[in-house]
């Protein structure tokens, strides 16, 4: 009833919101009851097959080993996309001929463009499939690193049955959310992480003198507060009543504090006014006292390492999730490439500054008082950090790596904000603007509605620095096509921006399922596919199947095909013949007598089930 009540309320929208929608065009394509002239034949002439393939050039498509009725496909819905008038695409795949591998060949040629798709198949198991190929096709290429990140698929996660350690956890929709939503917290997210390490690198000092005086001020007024019974003056307590957070001194006489620069402790003892250096006095309290306790308890170069350590590891962990989790455009590119170079800056001054010998070197006042250089051109970024890495003064190597790394880390917190979200909710539709490749079932694809496609109107829109074009859906791709009721297809089309459709099936197959006799006699089973084709709108028809040994491919495709397809030559070879009965007479067939079974309802469905012939 969920799908049906999507349905009801997509034509709901279209009516009362007919203007708003630009897909009208595809629509009146697709329902259009004229029977089509001829003229799409010269689509499949050898001039048209001329300039599709032009419109690939350049997208990498050798790799994929496409037969011609493959490529000849995957051009032509490529070449679609220059034009802006709406357009429908069939491609007629029988068992066995490649449709999920052509799909996926689509969406990488569109993932290379930057264009959006949406994938839609009726059912969970179909969208896995082509989910997991285009996923597997991507990751094998050697560019397809950054492809990646834009591919998105969301679904029922139990139907799905897509757990964290599932293949496909990578890109699911919940997942992602759940691991980026750390990076979006206000107060602990990306922006703070930015912000803290940027702060310490370029004002260590004046960070360290402000967190003494911090110390200093909660000595004291702990010193002024009324004495409970067992309460004793903090002077002379044992130093283990100091703030925990740091280590102490082995040797209450070290002389450690002095690595602080000096200038931390004049400023901070000798600019007090006068009467409260008289108030304190009069109360046998010194502010010296105090801040030679807490100097020992707190030495310059032991604030440096912990506060840089706990901060540089904060910020690796919110790069890491958005290094391998947030989706990248043409914009972003450059953002990413600091991220490598940020994490590789981090190791540097991270060895250098716990590098006990040259810490001392490292911690005064001449190196670290020292101006950070504005940003510069980022492309000669590369150069700087080959520098930090052949330098082998120790001393000049901080200081280099200080200063690139500061301005990488300005560079992205200025072109890489992301907003303040609290759920994952609203990571998922930031996710959805974002990603180029969605893949659902048709159903499912009513959620797309909810999702902001236009930046301009969004939180993702008020981030860019310039306006944007619309982020709407380009293209349409529908699996399974033949199994789908025409009121089905209504969901995904009817979304706004999609003016080019592909349509990848087969009306041989078993269609949708319609249990009344009286809406099966309306023709209510039928599919936008199977309709088209007996109007005689044109197919690109996939000419070659890998599956079955021609022994037993030979019957349908005679029967149901015209001949029009041919045996691959994997199934040709000797070697693909399997006998599993020992008797010649029956070749490549097999005959198995499953005695006893019984088809049952599962708990809670309709689905038919039969226990013993699946154990057999």
């Amino acid at each position: 009833m969920k799908t049906y009540d999507r349905i009801w309320k997509c034509l709901r929208m279209e009516v009362e919101h007919q203007n708003r929608s630009s897909s009208t065009g595809i629509i009146d394509l697709v329902w259009q009851y004229k029977r089509r002239v001829l003229d799409d034949s010269l689509s499949c002439s050898q001039i048209s097959q001329y300039f599709a393939r032009r419109s690939i050039d350049g997208l990498g498509l050798e790799q994929f080993n496409l037969n011609d009725s493959q490529l000849n496909a995957v051009a032509d819905c490529v070449s679609v996309m220059e034009n802006h008038s709406p357009s429908l695409k069939l491609i007629w795949g029988p068992p066995g001929t490649g449709k999920t591998k052509t799909i996926s060949t689509i969406l990488w040629a569109m993932l290379i463009k930057g264009l959006k798709t949406l994938t839609c198949a009726p059912t969970n198991t179909a969208v896995l499939e082509v989910a997991s190929r285009i996923v597997r096709l991507v990751g094998e290429a050697p560019d397809g690193s950054p492809c990646f990140l834009n591919i998105v698929l969301f679904g029922n996660k139990e139907r799905m049955k897509i757990d964290d350690n599932h293949d496909l956890s990578m890109v699911f929709l919940d997942s992602r959310a759940e691991r980026l939503l750390p990076c979006f917290v206000p107060h602990t997210g990306w922006r703070q992480c930015l912000s803290s390490l940027i702060d310490l690198l370029e004002n260590p000092v004046t960070k360290y003198k402000l967190h003494i005086q911090d110390i200093v001020e909660k000595m004291k007024m702990e010193k002024e507060m009324p004495k409970k019974d067992g309460d004793k003056p903090l002077v002379g307590k044992d130093r283990n009543s100091l703030p925990s957070r740091y280590p102490l001194r082995s040797n209450p006489n070290s002389k450690d504090h002095l690595v602080a620069p000096l200038s931390v402790f004049r400023k901070i003892t000798h600019n007090r006014p006068e009467d409260e250096k008289e108030e304190c006095h009069n109360e046998g309290w010194h502010d010296s006292d105090a801040m030679v306790e807490a100097l020992r308890a707190l030495p310059f170069k032991d604030y440096l390492k912990d506060n840089y350590n706990k901060l540089s590891k904060d910020l690796c962990y919110c790069i890491e999730i958005l290094y391998n989790d947030h989706p990248r455009n043409s914009e972003t590119g450059q953002s990413f490439q600091c991220m490598l170079e940020v994490l590789e800056l981090i190791r540097i001054l991270h060895a250098l500054i716990n590098y006990d010998r040259d810490t001392d070197d490292i911690c005064s006042d001449e190196l670290l008082e020292g101006k950070v250089e504005e940003e510069c051109n980022p492309v000669s970024w590369p150069q700087q950090l080959n520098s930090v890495r052949t330098n082998r003064c120790n001393k000049s190597r901080f200081k280099l790596a200080r200063s690139l790394c500061v301005q990488e880390l300005r560079y992205l917190r200025k072109n890489l904000e992301l907003p303040n979200y609290y759920s994952t909710r609203q990571i998922q539709l930031y996710l959805l603007q974002r990603t180029k490749c969605i893949l659902c079932t048709v159903s499912s694809s009513f959620r797309l509605y909810g999702v902001p496609m236009d930046n301009s109107t969004s939180d993702t829109g008020k981030l860019l620095k310039k306006p944007e074009k619309p982020n709407l859906l380009d293209l349409l791709i529908v699996d399974e096509a033949a199994q789908l009721k025409e009121c089905e297809t209504l969901i995904p089309l009817l979304l706004p921006g999609i003016k080019q459709a592909v349509f990848i099936g087969d009306e041989y197959q078993l269609p949708a399922l319609v249990k009344s006799k009286i809406s099966d006699n309306a023709k209510f089973g039928r599919s936008v596919f199977e309709r088209l084709s007996m109007l005689g709108y044109s197919k690109h028809l996939l000419n070659v199947q890998y599956r079955m040994h021609p022994k037993i491919s030979k019957f349908p495709l005679v029967t149901f095909y015209d001949g029009k397809i041919s045996d691959g030559p994997n199934v040709t070879s000797e070697s693909y013949e399997k006998r599993f009965l020992a008797s010649k007479i029956f070749g490549s067939y097999s005959f198995i007598n499953v005695d006893g079974g019984h088809e049952t309802t599962e708990k809670h469905g309709r689905s038919l089930r039969n226990t013993i012939e699946a154990a057999a």
